[in-house]
């Protein structure tokens, strides 16, 4: 990626399938030349610096998680699309979209699933289950290990069945 000036950083489309794809020049240019920058298509704030994150994310009246409008859409979607969109559940926040105290709501019942102890007892199963994926991977270049601790402590589906994922290839 050539070298971007914070005007042309704030313009960049973050949700191009390309840089979504590989995102890291992006990100390092953010640090360097625009640590916190409005993006212009979706006026979400980028903020790039560790500092700066930790500070924002301790300060909740001030910054929001809330983008789920942005990740949506907004209200930019075709009215086609929000004709369909309609007749599907509702919108709803989560952990990762959701501000003080729904968000504590969530991370008290999610923690839950999380303790050590759980996890200790997962080790086993969840150490079979990587070295499956790892070779996977090996065979089709295509990895899918960040989806293992997640889907096993749910215990909704077998993260090896590619059917259960391709609707949500990326989304892990």
């Amino acid at each position: 990626m050539d070298a971007l000036t914070p005007p042309e950083l704030a313009a960049q489309n973050i949700f191009a399938p390309e840089l979504l794809e590989c995102p890291h020049a992006f990100y390092k240019q953010l640090r360097e030349h625009a640590p916190v920058v409005q993006n212009l298509q979706t006026g979400i704030f980028q903020i790039s610096s560790y500092e700066l994150i930790v500070q924002a994310l301790r300060d909740t009246e001030h910054f929001s998680n809330d983008v789920a409008d942005e990740l949506r859409g907004g209200n930019q979607l075709p009215p086609e699309v929000l004709e369909v969109a309609m007749q599907g559940y509702p919108p709803a926040d989560t952990l990762l979209t959701a501000d003080p105290p729904a968000h504590t709501r969530y991370r008290k019942l999610v923690n839950k699933a999380f303790t050590p102890a759980r996890v200790n007892a997962l080790e086993g199963e969840i150490e079979r289950i990587a070295f499956e994926l790892i070779d996977a991977f090996i065979g089709d270049g295509e990895p899918q290990l960040a989806r293992l601790p997640l889907s096993h402590m749910i215990g909704r589906f077998d993260p090896l069945q590619r059917d259960v994922h391709a609707g949500g290839v990326g989304m892990f």
